[in-house]
């Protein structure tokens, strides 16, 4: 599986391991060791790391992972992603991907959910019932861990259960943060969470 194929200038990538477990640390170090490396079933945390360091957000990149490994595992990859945060420096070809935290503003207007993570909606949406159950209640069930700004991805890729944008529309969270439920107005479908809504709008973002 080639994660690297968006990747046209080589970069420099900085982790900042504070506030990451011991888990994930020890996914990261696993991804940055198999870097140029023939990549074999590897943890879902560990794919994210690869996926983030090689910044390929390609749907492409997320089809390949469902074809080989399954829609569970690619479930699981993108939960994983919600993780991590790219905070991007003065120099162009230095990235630095830290915990995603509740006070790190980056990822909350539209550029949160690029083409790799809305890409599961899709293959959601062709799943068996059976299958598309099982992925949805690993997504609801991650859903307290993810910091409250990358919440509305959930939602968004579960249409079939509005009842999450209704409950996520009265989430007490930071001013910078209302750029990202702007998202849950294409699910809510309770008239008291549409009306709240109504403040959450800022033209050129979306």
């Amino acid at each position: 599986m080639n994660c690297y194929k968006k990747l046209r200038r080589k970069k420099n990538i900085v982790w900042r391991y504070e506030n990451f477990s011991l888990e994930w640390q020890s996914a990261i170090t696993q991804a940055i060791n198999l870097i140029g490396e023939h990549k074999p079933s590897v943890p879902a945390r560990t794919m994210a790391a690869l996926a983030c360091i090689a910044q390929n957000d390609s749907q492409q990149l997320l089809d390949e992972i469902v074809q080989q490994e399954g829609l569970e595992y690619a479930t699981e990859v993108v939960i994983a992603r919600q993780f991590i945060a790219r905070c991007y420096e003065s120099d162009p070809l230095l990235v630095t991907l830290q915990y995603q935290d509740e006070d790190y503003g980056y990822g909350y207007r539209s550029e949160t959910y690029n083409e790799f993570d809305l890409r599961l909606r899709k293959h959601l949406s062709l799943a068996e019932e059976s299958s598309w159950q099982r992925c949805a209640d690993k997504l609801i069930a991650a859903l307290p861990g993810i910091t409250k700004v990358r919440r509305p991805f959930i939602a968004l890729i579960l249409p079939e259960k509005p009842e999450i944008a209704n409950e996520l529309v009265g989430l007490e969270c930071p001013r910078t943060h209302f750029h990202s439920k702007e998202w849950l107005k294409v699910v809510a479908n309770d008239p008291r969470a549409v009306k709240k809504l109504e403040r959450y709008w800022s033209p050129g973002y979306i």
